[in-house]
């Protein structure tokens, strides 16, 4: 018998609270009016009321005896009843009072009909859920929705018992009608021990391998070779729902070869199928679950990696920034062009060594083109070929035009298609700010120097 306290199934409280009392019990004026029409003395009212919020709270008529005491002693007081008051609970007073009841709260109070009802509802249930408490459970939530009143826990139980057999029983039938007989002697090998050891094949599905990491890997794929070994399972349980076949796979695994051999063939096959079929698809979603996790710890390495260089690019770029920077500062500071250039010479020679280890530790170090100026000074200014950006082009049009004026226009050769010292996807910092503004100041002042030096 399924345990009334795994259910739904109302009851009393053994020592119910004051706020229980006060908001389940406590009489409405609707009630007030209701027991006033259908009661005339005070212990004919008194036992009505107490009748009235019982139900309202069980959906069932228990025995009066069963009442609490405190219950009781509420609705009296707030009825402003004597003290010794005693309700009428005569068994042709409460005959005529459920009636009342019943017709009072459109009850269907038929025995036959409300058993119907739950037969049907855990019917529907019993598809998916085995537990009989379950299904006593969705039953008792049909009742209350269909306005019936509530069998006795009894009862249900019963038929929750009766109906389980019968949908197991018939879900037995149809997966064996679905297995050839040299599948199941192959099943029932199964439970065989075998030859050099005193366990079964019975008893090794249901041994899993330890947890399943990467240093577990082959015993887990081994295992999943072994069980599709035995053939696929799945058109044995086609139809049946992934819980009952889970639930019976549970209650294969809690049974000895012993065990499985008292049960009939249908139900001894189906358990078998439903342990095979839920032990291969465990099997899948560990391995699965694995790889998973593998990945996901690949992928935030290479997310740390990528952040790294990522950084070390930006600080690349930012150093190769401030040098260009530096180098249009000396030119737009120069009044003389023999001294732009001067300046622009210092610029470069000061940042020339710092450049050619940059250039020779970058990854793109073998794709890079290296331009030497015409001086002797052996120092080498490094362009990064990427996408020509806006910034790209900006800097490198810029950046001819100092070499123009220093005087060094013929070693630079044609570098429209170079992106100066910007690597792509380089958020704009405050370098890139100070870069434009020497720029436009270049364009603004030493283009018009430049081009009245030359008309001249």
């Amino acid at each position: 018998m399924a345990s009334i306290e795994r259910t739904v199934y109302p009851r009393f409280t053994r020592a119910p609270s004051v706020k229980e009392l006060r908001e389940i019990y406590t009489p409405t004026p609707t009630d007030v009016a209701f027991v006033a029409t259908k009661a005339r003395g005070p212990a004919q009212k008194f036992a009505l009321m107490i009748l009235l919020k019982v139900y309202q709270r069980l959906h069932y008529f228990p025995d009066p005896q069963s009442i609490p005491g405190a219950l009781i002693s509420h609705i009296r007081a707030v009825m402003n009843l004597p003290n010794d008051l005693v309700p009428d609970i005569s068994p042709a007073t409460l005959y005529r009072y459920y009636g009342v009841l019943r017709e009072h709260l459109e009850l269907n109070s038929q025995g036959k009909h409300a058993r119907h009802v739950a037969a049907q509802a855990m019917h529907a249930a019993a598809q998916v859920m085995e537990n009989p408490a379950d299904l006593i459970n969705a039953a008792i939530e049909t009742l209350l929705v269909a306005h019936c009143e509530l069998p006795a826990f009894s009862t249900l139980d019963r038929i929750a018992w009766r109906i389980r057999r019968l949908v197991n029983r018939g879900i037995y039938q149809r997966v064996f009608a679905r297995i050839a007989e040299a599948e199941q002697q192959a099943l029932s090998r199964l439970l065989e021990p075998d030859e050099s050891s005193p366990f079964t094949t019975f008893d090794r599905i249901k041994d899993a391998p330890k947890s399943a990491t990467l240093t577990h890997l082959d015993e887990w794929l081994n295992r999943l070779s072994w069980l599709q070994s035995w053939g696929t399972t799945e058109r044995f349980v086609e139809g049946v729902r992934s819980s009952k076949i889970t639930r019976l796979a549970q209650e294969a695994r809690s049974l000895y070869p012993s065990d499985l051999l008292d049960f009939s063939a249908p139900r001894r096959l189906t358990l078998l199928a439903c342990l095979l079929s839920q032990a291969t698809v465990s099997t899948k979603d560990e391995i699965i679950q694995m790889f998973l996790k593998r990945m996901s710890k690949l992928t935030e390495k290479a997310k740390q990696e990528l952040l790294r260089l990522r950084e070390e690019e930006r600080a690349i770029t930012e150093h190769l920034i401030e040098v260009f920077a530096d180098v249009v500062q000396a030119s737009t500071d120069a009044q003389d062009p023999t001294d732009r250039g001067m300046h622009i010479r210092e610029v470069l020679d000061r940042e020339g060594g710092e450049m050619q280890e940059v250039a020779a530790n970058h990854p793109g170090a073998a794709q890079r083109k290296k331009l030497v100026p015409t001086s002797t000074s052996g120092n080498v200014c490094v362009f990064l070929p990427g996408r020509r950006t806006e910034i790209g082009r900006h800097l490198c049009h810029r950046f001819r035009a100092v070499c123009r004026l220093s005087g060094s226009a013929s070693s630079l050769g044609d570098v429209r298609t170079q992106s100066c010292c910007v690597l792509s996807a380089v958020e704009p910092s405050r370098n890139c700010r100070r870069v434009g503004r020497a720029s436009a100041h270049l364009v603004d002042g030493g283009g018009r120097r430049s081009r009245s030096n030359q008309t001249s």
